[in-house]
Protein backbone atom coordinates (compact mmCIF):
# COMPACT_ATOMS: atom_id res chain seq x y z
CA UNK A 1 0.00 0.00 0.00
CA UNK A 2 1.25 3.79 -0.76
CA UNK A 3 3.12 4.93 2.46
CA UNK A 4 3.30 2.15 3.95
CA UNK A 5 7.21 1.36 3.93
CA UNK A 6 7.68 1.10 7.79
CA UNK A 7 6.03 -2.23 7.66
CA UNK A 8 8.53 -3.60 5.89
CA UNK A 9 10.89 -2.76 9.08
CA UNK A 10 8.02 -4.43 11.17
CA UNK A 11 7.73 -7.79 9.12
CA UNK A 12 11.55 -7.98 9.02
CA UNK A 13 11.87 -7.80 12.79
CA UNK A 14 13.11 -11.37 14.27
CA UNK A 15 10.49 -12.80 17.17
CA UNK A 16 11.02 -14.93 20.03
CA UNK A 17 14.30 -14.11 21.00
CA UNK A 18 15.78 -13.95 17.57
CA UNK A 19 15.02 -17.46 16.81
CA UNK A 20 12.34 -16.69 14.64
CA UNK A 21 13.33 -14.58 11.29
CA UNK A 22 11.44 -13.62 8.41
CA UNK A 23 13.25 -13.07 4.91
CA UNK A 24 12.01 -12.31 1.54
CA UNK A 25 11.67 -9.30 -1.07
CA UNK A 26 8.66 -7.80 1.21
CA UNK A 27 10.97 -7.62 4.19
CA UNK A 28 13.60 -5.36 2.68
CA UNK A 29 13.24 -1.48 3.09
CA UNK A 30 15.12 -0.15 -0.18
CA UNK A 31 14.84 -3.23 -2.41
CA UNK A 32 10.95 -4.18 -2.19
CA UNK A 33 10.06 -6.29 -4.94
CA UNK A 34 13.17 -7.23 -5.89
CA UNK A 35 15.67 -10.10 -6.24
CA UNK A 36 18.54 -8.22 -4.24
CA UNK A 37 15.53 -7.45 -1.74
CA UNK A 38 14.61 -10.85 -0.85
CA UNK A 39 18.94 -12.27 -1.35
CA UNK A 40 19.97 -9.33 0.90
CA UNK A 41 16.80 -9.77 3.84
CA UNK A 42 17.64 -13.56 3.57
CA UNK A 43 21.06 -12.93 4.43
CA UNK A 44 20.38 -10.38 7.36
CA UNK A 45 17.89 -13.05 8.74
CA UNK A 46 20.06 -15.90 8.51
CA UNK A 47 23.07 -13.50 10.38
CA UNK A 48 20.13 -12.64 13.42
CA UNK A 49 19.87 -16.40 14.26
CA UNK A 50 21.78 -16.83 17.26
Amino acid sequence: MPGAQTARRVLGTPLADGRLCFAGEACHPRFAATVAGAWLSGTEAARAVP
